[in-house]
């Protein structure tokens, strides 16, 4: 059996403790408005996606980027592709 080491050669003795944050992905869907489609694709795959209440549907023009409020973050630009194409 392989000797346990971390980030050095001092071998581990006795119990550690670990501490790990488990959360839901942050997501948020770049919607064109006319786009129905997209949009229920979007809810479809929220649906399907732990956390998925808490994702966001953000209306965006195509080609263009989001528009006050939604403009602060991160700059991404729109897809006009539905969601899972």
């Amino acid at each position: 059996m392989q000797d346990l080491l971390l980030l050095d050669d001092t071998r581990l003795e006795g119990p550690k403790q670990a501490t790990l944050t488990v959360r839901p992905p942050r997501v948020a869907y770049l919607i064109h408005p006319a786009d129905i489609q997209c949009a229920l694709a979007a809810i479809g795959s929220a649906c399907l996606s732990w956390g998925g209440v808490h994702h966001f549907l953000i209306p965006c023009e195509a080609n263009g980027e989001p528009q006050h409020p939604w403009a602060r973050g991160p700059r991404v630009a729109c897809l006009s592709a539905p969601v899972g194409q």
